[in-house]
């Protein structure tokens, strides 16, 4: 039996990009005919004794129900029980299951936090069997910091969707190559308000703000609003999707910026799904993807964008877009979750690893 833990929040808002990743994995396996393991939290800083209680018990239950050697497959972190979920996996496997979790943050790593906390987080990662981290860059975080269960980088995060982007980037290329997106977070990152300083170019942001006025008076931005994950893909105008975090423009710096060397964040997916190249931090964890697929272009510093862009022909611009198209089909089907869940169900990857390949040789 195949089964996947799948955490119903209450209390939280999940109309933003920043489930879409979880979303889509509960899709995916379920499409495959994984057997829900429902859990339901509340957030609510009133309930989460109650709470906690409740899961604990849920989850009792659900050793008793999961049949022996069945493969169980989680989605980290697990909200609020990381540190109780590892003593659900060590009775799991004394029922000979195979646990596994998917990465979707390293709170740890995010933070920059201690290394006291950064050895726990890797106690409840080598509770399971198999780790499906980012990309390789992760995987070498990890091992470096004392993970010792197997490791499989998905290399990217797919994104299901079924409504095209129907732009046409390749004619906007022509007319104006600096029509720059960016879609996020637009309250985190201090380079948001910085953007101004780069007057030869135009940006249009996407994402919750609390100061859309403060955006309104830098003359090279405007803000387009807010929408949920699937109908934002059919939203994002422009020639390019940026991929940038932290303090400053000129380098992707502090507690955000850093993380970038080692995660896949999740606007790069849904800038392809909408079928735009994208501009990357070279010392970016996804840049060596980019580049070996020519799929956007790698810069060190914001004040690089406006030179790197106005070298690209239009002819080199569509190539972009032929790649991105072959790379669109598999996102949206999901591929790439789908290739790590294969290699893992047969255990391909305790025989010969990963093997890195361009999106052309894929599918």
């Amino acid at each position: 039996m195949k089964y996947q833990l799948n955490i119903q929040l209450k209390n939280f808002d999940l109309k933003h990009a920043g489930t879409k990743a979880v979303t889509d994995c509960v899709q995916i396996l379920n499409s495959k005919g994984y057997t829900n393991i429902f859990l339901s939290f509340n957030k609510s800083p009133y309930l989460i004794g109650f709470s906690l209680i409740k899961v604990i018990a849920q989850l009792l239950t659900w050793i008793v129900l999961i049949e022996p050697n069945s493969l169980v497959v989680a989605q980290y972190p697990i909200i609020g029980i990381n540190r109780f979920f590892k003593f659900f996996i060590y009775i799991l496997k004394a029922k000979k299951c195979k646990v596994v979790c998917i990465v979707h943050d390293l709170n740890s790593l995010r933070y920059q936090e201690s290394d006291q906390q950064v050895s726990k987080e890797i106690a409840y990662l080598n509770a399971y069997d198999t780790v499906i981290s980012h990309n390789n860059q992760m995987t070498e975080w990890l091992k470096n910091k004392g993970l010792t269960t197997h490791v499989f980088p998905i290399q990217i995060f797919d994104y299901l969707y079924q409504e095209e982007n129907n732009y046409n980037r390749s004619a906007a290329f022509s007319a104006d190559k600096n029509e720059i997106v960016f879609a996020g977070n637009l309250n985190r990152g201090a380079f948001i308000n910085q953007l101004f300083e780069l007057k030869e170019l135009q940006f249009s942001l996407y994402g919750p703000t609390n100061n859309s006025r403060k955006l309104a008076q830098q003359i090279n931005v405007t803000w387009k609003g807010t929408f949920e994950p699937e109908l934002l893909i059919t939203k994002l105008q422009g020639t390019f999707g940026l991929i940038w975090d932290g303090d400053s423009i000129m380098d992707c710096v502090g507690e955000y910026g850093n993380y970038i060397c080692y995660n896949n964040p999740h606007k790069i997916s849904l800038y392809f799904a909408a079928g735009l190249p994208v501009i990357i931090p070279q010392k970016a964890a996804l840049s060596t993807f980019v580049e070996r697929n020519n799929l956007g272009i790698c810069i060190n510093s914001l004040a690089d964008m406006d030179k790197s862009i106005s070298q690209i022909t239009v002819e080199a611009y569509d190539k972009m877009l032929k790649n991105i198209r072959i790379l669109q089909q598999q996102l949206k089907h999901g591929y790439f979750f789908l290739t790590a869940l294969k290699c893992i169900e047969k255990e391909e990857y305790l025989l010969k690893g990963f093997a890195q390949t361009t999106i052309a040789n894929r599918g």
